[in-house]
């Protein structure tokens, strides 16, 4: 498991100690979601993944490839507990999106949007007075490509005039925060590709 690797090799190299934790998805490439924690940091840690058997309705097969883990745990501040929640993501890239597969790439983002969003409705009517972050690779812009927000599907700001695929997005009524947001706008990405500074998509709640 290449987390633990990691895990090892910043030991290795004199870093702190980390916890490696992984679940094996439904991605043929091997590639899946994990986290990697400092457990003198952390307390109660429970981790879970969530639609590894959800399916795409489009052609029946699995929604998630990378199915999104969940970690729920308290944090150690000063010795002060605060619960949390958090969810990671690694959803369907835009690959395809125009090409001869469009139908299906476009309607698999806009399923697995609305699959997130009923995870952290999920997690919030469970927990509903604790933090909760979905981080990871969104594959996606803060703003609608055109063809399905994601993130909007995701947050409940997604317009369907905006969107060449949209269904009524399930936060509408209170959408959630996009944390790039409360940054200064020189500030408001995570890394530079081909001389672009973009943005690796981070909600909050």
């Amino acid at each position: 498991r290449r987390v633990s690797d990691v895990a090892t090799a910043i030991s290795n190299a004199g870093g702190p100690s980390y916890t490696a934790a992984l679940e094996e998805g439904n991605d043929q490439g091997g590639i899946d979601v994990g986290y990697l924690y400092q457990a003198n940091y952390l307390s109660n840690v429970s981790i879970t993944q969530l639609g590894a058997g959800e399916l795409h309705t489009y052609d029946n097969t699995l929604l998630h490839d990378r199915p999104p883990l969940h970690l729920s745990a308290d944090v150690n501040v000063g010795g002060t507990l605060f619960p949390v929640n958090v969810l990671a993501v690694h959803m369907r890239s835009r690959g395809g999106i125009n090409g001869s597969e469009a139908d299906r790439v476009r309607n698999k983002r806009l399923e697995q949007a609305n699959s997130v969003a009923a995870m952290i409705d999920g997690i919030l009517t469970s927990d509903p007075n604790d933090s909760l972050y979905v981080i990871g690779d969104f594959n996606a812009f803060q703003f609608t490509d055109g063809y399905v927000d994601v993130i909007g599907q995701i947050t409940g700001t997604a317009v369907e005039a905006d969107n060449l695929v949209w269904t009524a997005p399930l936060f509408a009524a209170n959408p959630l925060t996009q944390a790039v947001q409360t940054l200064a706008v020189e500030d408001q990405y995570s890394y530079v590709f081909g001389g672009s500074a973009q943005v690796f998509k981070e909600e909050k709640k």
